[in-house]
């Protein structure tokens, strides 16, 4: 196959593609080609043109209603997964503590340095204690 008839192939599948999918938006699943060094099962979305030369060099079908909805699933949960990652490092804890518990709580070569800021925090809050 030289390359026109290659490239005419990929154009043809993409205005295929166009037509069935006017959201322009592919899901397709790869198929094994040890030829092409690929493994089968993998879904993923991909534009039209992308779709067509997976498509064309017959590393890729287009996917099944059931694979797309497992990996529009597992899309999903990775979405949530990572939300709550993100969620997560956001977080502040805040401890309160009065100067009795600093002086318990903190050996005594850190104790200038916990004075000193308990110093510069109640100059902010000038009602604790």
């Amino acid at each position: 196959m030289d390359l026109r008839e290659y490239f005419g192939d990929v154009r043809k599948i993409e205005k295929e593609l166009e037509a069935k999918y006017p959201n322009r938006v592919v899901y397709i699943t790869s198929i094994k080609n040890s030829m092409k060094n690929s493994t089968a099962g993998a879904t993923f979305s991909a534009i039209p043109y992308n779709a067509a030369r997976g498509i064309a060099d017959e590393t890729h079908r287009e996917a099944t209603a059931e694979e797309i909805q497992s990996f529009l699933d597992h899309q999903e949960k990775n979405r949530v997964t990572n939300q709550r990652s993100e969620a997560g490092k956001k977080k502040e804890i805040v401890v309160v503590m009065d100067r009795q518990q600093v002086r318990e709580q903190f050996p005594q070569g850190s104790s200038d340095l916990m004075e000193a800021a308990l110093a510069q925090g109640s100059s902010r809050n000038s009602d604790d204690d």
